[in-house]
């Protein structure tokens, strides 16, 4: 009686177009996981800034009070805004009928996480009591940029402000009309 010899296991070439396939998947999930990081920093960074921009709205719009007294009513609350920076400024304005100008208070430096913005230039967007009308200084009033940038791959979203008021935050760089 003879015996068949059986063979058992993976030749050489199987083993190496398997490993060439694993480390292809590999590379994809990875290069994946880049765009995917970019994209939720750069779409939380909105939200967070749409967000602080409804507040500021709000509290134009309801007459915030910074303490007791007439002197002590906001008259504009608004964010600052640098190009190219991963902060912004939020700053409240009281006394905006005296002489000397406005004052800032209640002045609060927010830090982006691995998240830049890109306006044209530097400047405000504030919101003025006590209709909560929208106005900048020195910055495109529809669209504030944030930009994430990761290896190769960059993600752009943007603050959408209407002269109406209406405020959202997009991915991409292209408002509503």
């Amino acid at each position: 009686m003879q015996h068949k010899k059986t063979k058992k296991g993976f030749s050489l070439t199987e083993a190496l177009i398997v490993i060439g396939i694993l480390v292809m998947m590999t590379a994809v999930v990875l290069l994946n996981q880049n765009d995917n990081k970019a994209r939720s920093e750069v779409e939380a960074a909105a939200r967070m800034i749409a967000a602080q921009l409804r507040a500021l709205q709000n509290d134009a719009l309801s007459g915030k009070m910074l303490g007791a007294g007439s002197e002590n009513i906001v008259c504009n609350a608004g964010i600052n805004f640098v190009n190219n920076a991963d902060n912004y400024i939020v700053y409240y304005e009281k006394n905006c009928n005296n002489v000397t100008g406005p004052e800032r208070e209640n002045v609060q430096t927010v830090q982006l996480k691995k998240v830049r913005i890109s306006v044209p230039s530097s400047g405000a967007v504030f919101f003025s009591t006590p209709v909560g009308k929208v106005d900048a200084s020195g910055i495109d009033s529809n669209r504030i940029s944030l930009v994430s940038t990761r290896g190769d791959s960059t993600v752009q979203a943007s603050v959408c402000i209407s002269d109406s008021g209406n405020i959202q935050e997009v991915l991409g760089e292209t408002c509503p009309l």
